[in-house]
């Protein structure tokens, strides 16, 4: 039975209207799934963010009076970073949580350097 001209026209619509309609929703899924993996990513970033500065405030305020030195905040964000990292989930074994604690506090540990580095730059006395 051949399909007349009418037919064969409303046949391709609703098959490219389909097809059209699949395509979009997957994009639209793919599409939700990375913005909710961003928001994500951004509240773990938020929180280590916010429990180093809250962590370096108190230690700060507990040692305000002794001539302690205290290291820059950056370090602290550093070391919140990877402990967060850690408790986020996505480091399934303790193999890949260790190697993730080593690299994040060898980081820590430039950052301080270059931290001394700069308050020693500043502490000296420019000359004339």
């Amino acid at each position: 039975m051949p399909l007349d001209i009418p037919s064969a026209t409303i046949y391709a619509a609703i098959i490219g209207g389909s097809s059209a309609a699949v395509v979009g929703g997957f994009f639209n899924i793919w599409h939700s799934y990375q913005i909710r993996k961003s928001e994500e990513r951004r509240h773990m970033r938020e929180l280590a963010v916010k429990i180093a500065s809250e962590n370096w405030k108190y230690i700060y305020d507990r040692n305000k009076d002794a001539w302690v030195d205290i290291d820059s905040l950056s370090v602290f964000i550093i070391n919140a970073m990877s402990l967060v990292a850690c408790v986020d989930g996505n480091l399934k074994t303790p193999d890949r949580i260790r190697a993730h604690l080593r690299k994040g506090f060898a980081d820590a540990d430039i950052a301080q350097e270059l931290f001394e580095e700069r308050k020693k730059q500043k502490m000296t006395p420019k000359p004339k």
